[in-house]
């Protein structure tokens, strides 16, 4: 595998291990990092010697989102034209469905937090199996636009979807594992373990008959639609980021007083979690 200045890749057997490898900001998915996690993958593909890809993040989160640093240009300018700001919406949605059209089996290792874009590069791979406290959530939902990749309603049904994103609040791994967001919540500290385990067997089945197996169950879900129902999630992002709401709520007042004062803003007004609050209503 080359090298990256985002990632580290490291090939154990059959299983190829990728670490998003931006600690110190929590993993968020800056173009570069997109980038370079679509070409680790598509060289990848070319190694019949692997059988499975598990990504994983390093230091305390998975991933907190898309990078919102201010510094990036194309996203900068690209906020003040809608069609512009499509195509880059779109460009980021090719790059998840690397994960979906790579022919071998994609693992989810998940753990901290897992949010915004982190949740579309988790739900986009074919499993995901978490820490028991990792959050999953949306929070720009709030204030910002629609998901770029709304993977989710296939994922989880329409009740659940719909209230992640009414609300941007998050729930924890054995939530999203009760709802069929993920496949398995465990102890935080037996995560890596338990993915092994996962990765280890699936890698004793045939690489040819894997990549079959991937293919029949991806082409039922695209006879349903997935693909046509995902392109609404570029156009409707841009749609909202051009939106009254968005540019009051978040991107005029992050253009003049920053974006850490309008996440404060936001944690303020959006303090607590709605599901740890009807859990409270529900033992009383």
């Amino acid at each position: 595998m080359p090298e990256y200045d985002n990632l580290l890749c490291e090939k154990k057997g059959k299983i190829l291990y990728i670490t998003l490898n931006r600690p110190e900001k929590l993993n968020a998915l800056s173009r570069a990092l997109q980038l370079e996690l679509v070409d680790a993958i598509t060289v990848s593909e070319e190694d019949d010697g692997l059988s499975v890809i598990v990504i994983k993040g390093a230091g305390r989160a998975f991933s907190a989102g898309y990078d919102l640093d201010p510094s990036e240009t194309q996203r900068k300018d690209s906020l003040k034209d809608p069609a512009l700001d499509r195509k880059r919406l779109l460009q980021t949605q090719r790059q998840w469905w690397r994960l979906w059209d790579c022919p071998k089996p994609v693992i989810a290792q998940v753990h901290g937090y897992c949010l915004a874009g982190g949740t579309e590069l988790a739900m986009m791979c074919d499993l995901v199996v978490a820490a028991e406290d990792t959050k999953f959530g949306y929070p720009p939902l709030r204030d910002m636009g629609s998901p770029v990749s709304p993977i989710w309603p296939w994922i989880i049904g329409a009740r659940w979807a719909k209230i992640l994103y009414f609300t941007g609040d998050t729930i924890d791994g054995r939530t999203a594992e009760a709802i069929g967001m993920i496949n398995f919540a465990v102890p935080a500290e037996r995560l890596h373990r338990a993915v092994d385990l996962l990765a280890e067997r699936i890698s004793k089945v045939p690489l040819d008959l894997l990549m079959l197996h991937k293919a029949q169950v991806n082409r039922a879900l695209e006879v349903m639609g997935i693909r046509s129902a995902m392109q609404s999630g570029p156009d409707l992002d841009a749609i909202g980021h051009a939106s009254g709401g968005a540019q009051e709520g978040f991107f005029l007042p992050a253009g003049e007083k920053g974006v850490k004062w309008v996440l404060e803003k936001r944690a303020r007004l959006f303090e607590g979690n709605l599901f740890d609050m009807i859990e409270e209503l529900k033992r009383k």
